[in-house]
Order: C-alpha cells, then structure tokens, then sequence
C-alpha cells in the first residue's frame, strides 16, 4: 500500500512531541484514540444527518424525533463498538485511517449542498487520497458516492430527470474527486497493478465475500 499512514503518523509524531514528552508507544496509542473518537463523532453526525432526512420526508411529530435521536445514539454506540475496528486499535495499522477517512466521505456526502464550495471540496479531496493511499480498494467508495451522488442529483428534481444540466453541476461539486479517480486509473496502468511493491506477493484475485 502507499506510504499515506506513515506520513500522516511523523507529522502527528511532530506535532505532538513539540507539546508533550511521551514515548513512541504512547503517542502512538495517543493517535489510534484519537481516530477512533473522531470516528465516534462522525459515526453519530452520519446516523443523525440520515435520521433528520427520513423524519423530515415522514413529517414526524416531536415524540418521534426524541426517539429517532435517541436510536441513533443506540446505534452509533453498536456500530463504533465492532469487535474487528477495536482489534486494529492496537496497531499501527492502515484500518484505522481507512476507516476514518471514509466515514470524512460519507459525512460529506450527506451534508452535500446544490453548489459544493472549494474548501469542502479540498477536504472532499484529502479524505479521498488518504482512504485510497491506505487501501488501494478504497477507491471503490470514491466511485459508489460519485455515483450516489449523480443519483440524488436527478432524483431530487425528478421532473428533469438525468439531463446534461444535473450531469455538469455534479461533475462541478465533484470536480477534484474526478480528476483524483482518472489520476489514480493512470498510475495503476503505469504500474502494471494496483498493487505497490512485490506484485508477484500480492495479485489481485476475485473475493467474493467482499
């Protein structure tokens, strides 16, 4: 896999060794804690956004909004307690970054907006390098939402349908995550694979529980 972790890691390294004394094994640890609470919160903004949109589309009364808010902390707590997320917390591994960096995607994708602005799409952009430079499938999810993202595009104006209108302004709000795709379909075929290294160690087979 690229070195994306490993980047991110010295400059967390840097950044907090020049405010505390600590040992590597404690800042290290310092930096999984503080992904997996940041995956808290985005887990929970993610689950409130979806909730907000169903209770808005329902028309539901006050009642039923207290449980709507009250579930999705039930279910945020289930889905941050999954037993193989807190197994990489003990590593240094590529997981966690993954995982965070994806649930940046889908936080943006839910809080997407008719006209996306340059920062968020700057943000839009980084999460997007970080998920696939730490796992190359991770690519997978940058398509999946570029698509979700050209559905709800003509599903919210269902009487124009897929026109070249909605085409363009979602390839506007998604201008950088494209050129990011073709970018990283260009290095592969430079490459010879999507995988970096001892191709021969690492060939790309069909999964089908995946």
């Amino acid at each position: 896999t690229p070195p994306v972790l490993y980047v991110i890691i010295v400059v967390y390294w840097y950044l907090v060794r020049s405010l505390v004394s600590s040992t590597p094994l404690m800042i290290f640890r310092s930096f999984n804690a503080l992904l997996a609470f940041s995956v808290l919160l985005l887990i929970h903004f993610i689950h409130r956004r979806g909730r907000q949109n169903e209770g808005d589309r329902r028309g539901g009364d006050e009642q039923g909004n207290q449980e709507d808010r009250d579930g999705g902390i039930l279910e945020t707590l289930e889905l941050w307690s999954f037993p193989l997320f807190w197994f990489y917390q003990w590593l240094l591994y590529n997981e966690i970054v993954s995982t965070f960096a994806i649930c940046v995607m889908m936080a943006i994708y839910r809080t997407s907006s008719a006209t996306r602005s340059i920062a968020m799409q700057f943000i839009q952009l980084t999460a997007n390098v970080v998920a696939s430079g730490s796992r190359q499938v991770n690519v997978i999810w940058t398509v999946m939402f570029l698509a979700l993202e050209l559905v709800r595009s003509f599903t919210s104006e269902p009487n124009q349908g897929l026109n070249s209108l909605t085409i363009l302004r979602t390839i506007r709000n998604n201008i950088l995550v494209i050129v990011f795709c073709f970018s990283f379909l260009a290095a592969v075929l430079f490459n010879g694979s999507i995988a970096i290294g001892d191709q021969s160690a690492h060939q790309p087979v069909p999964h089908l529980m995946q």
